[in-house]
């Protein structure tokens, strides 16, 4: 696991100066499911990054203690998500279009102001047709 100072990925890190970005990558191998689990704390951030292909099948879901808790997907080299989890919810499932490297982005929502903190167990799988 790798921890950066905020800015690496988040748009504007000047918002949550002492805010933590955690950066780990992971194996997603196909047909196997991976789980990972945590805790984080409001402002910060958890990315984690892992290779995919294009066609694969990705499915993730997040089940946390707090509703604010939520994830986004993006594609290589990509800003913009494919997928916002705070607002379209906890599961999602699609067909990739690129080969490279992925990240799902694990945040808190609007409570960033609160200082709270959720546990989280995110399901990350690539299905074989």
């Amino acid at each position: 696991m790798q921890v950066l100072r905020r800015g690496k990925y988040v748009a504007f890190p000047e918002a949550h100066p002492t805010a933590i970005e955690t950066i780990e990558r992971i194996d997603v191998p196909l047909g196997q499911p991976v789980e990972v689990t945590g805790r984080i704390k409001a402002a910060d951030t958890v990315n984690y990054l892992f290779q995919a292909q294009s066609y694969d099948i990705l499915a993730v879901s997040l089940s946390a203690s707090s509703k604010c808790c939520a994830f986004n997907v993006y594609s290589p080299n990509e800003r913009d998500p494919i997928y916002d989890g705070w607002a379209d919810g906890p599961d999602w499932g699609d067909t990739l279009h690129r080969d490279g490297e992925f990240r799902i982005e694990l945040y808190m929502g609007f409570k960033a102001e609160r200082g709270e903190e959720a546990s989280f167990t995110l399901r990350i799988e690539r299905p074989i047709d």
